[in-house]
């Protein structure tokens, strides 16, 4: 106990000090939304962020960012009428001319290939390439590719008839036997006999198509002229069939009294008659 409790007395009353005030809790102020975050832009600003779907200030500085990468490139604006057209390509690079192109039928064409494609076909092609806006390096392109194009056709159509050529001949050549090279030449006369001047240009496509049925009509024809020896060959002497030549010689061989006698005068020139005999049925 205090001493003033001891002795009697009072103790002095002390006047509790006043408990400190505590402020007013605050609450945070609100993030700016995303809709409102452009209501710190000027009017005019704001409107155009929105009209450009800008949804953060970030959206807006890579938008600034990419127009800043466009500044001082060459803006085409989209043509709408034929003259905007041809405004266009000619800023995208295509010729003042057509001619300009400079194309031209290539090189070292192989020979037979069909002339579809001349000159004034390409000129046309160049005047067709400039009014549809083409560049130069594009009707190159397109160029090149027509000649390769064509010339690949060319080759596979070539290599199609010769291996349709060696196997109409091989059929023939099967079908006729040692006969094939004698038929042929019956065939060949037979032309030469009838046709007259365009016997060569005949017998060229003859060559150039060989179609067996052909071939073997005209050998037909040809063995029934050499039997009645109207069919004479390039020296003027009367052609025989291969099977005719060999009945006459081995007919000879059998009773020609001047081939089996060797003493007979005309015994060298009948055994003449016989190895020529052969030797056209052979060939």
């Amino acid at each position: 106990m205090s001493e003033a409790i001891l002795s009697g007395q009072e103790a002095p009353v002390t006047e509790e000090a006043p408990a400190a005030e505590t402020a007013p809790e605050t609450s945070p102020a609100p993030a700016a939304s995303a809709e409102d975050w452009t209501s710190t832009l000027p009017e005019e600003e704001r409107i155009a962020a929105q009209a450009a779907g800008l949804k953060s200030m970030a959206d807006m500085a890579k938008s600034w960012r990419s127009g800043q990468k466009m500044i001082g490139r060459d803006k085409i604006p989209m043509p709408k009428t034929p003259e905007e057209y041809m405004d266009v390509y000619n800023r995208l690079g295509r010729p003042k001319e057509a001619t300009e192109y400079g194309l031209g039928m290539p090189e070292g064409l192989p020979e037979g290939m069909p002339a579809e494609a001349t000159q004034e076909f390409i000129d046309a092609a160049q005047g067709k390439f400039h009014e549809l806006g083409f560049t130069k390096e594009q009707a190159t392109n397109l160029h090149n590719w027509y000649w390769a194009t064509n010339l690949k056709s060319f080759d596979d159509a070539k290599v199609q008839t010769e291996t349709a050529w060696d196997q109409r001949v091989e059929g023939l050549k099967s079908e006729w036997g040692t006969d094939f090279n004698a038929n042929v030449r019956l065939a060949t006369q037979v032309v030469q006999k009838f046709a007259g001047d365009d016997a060569e240009s005949l017998l060229a496509s003859l060559d150039t198509g060989f179609d067996p049925l052909l071939v073997k009509m005209l050998a037909k024809m040809g063995k029934s002229f050499a039997g009645d020896g109207s069919l004479v060959n390039a020296e003027g002497k009367a052609v025989v069939a291969p099977s005719q030549a060999r009945t006459e010689a081995e007919h000879i061989m059998a009773s020609d009294p001047a081939y089996l006698d060797s003493y007979h005068p005309q015994h060298a020139a009948a055994k003449a008659k016989v190895t020529a005999l052969f030797r056209s049925a052979s060939q």
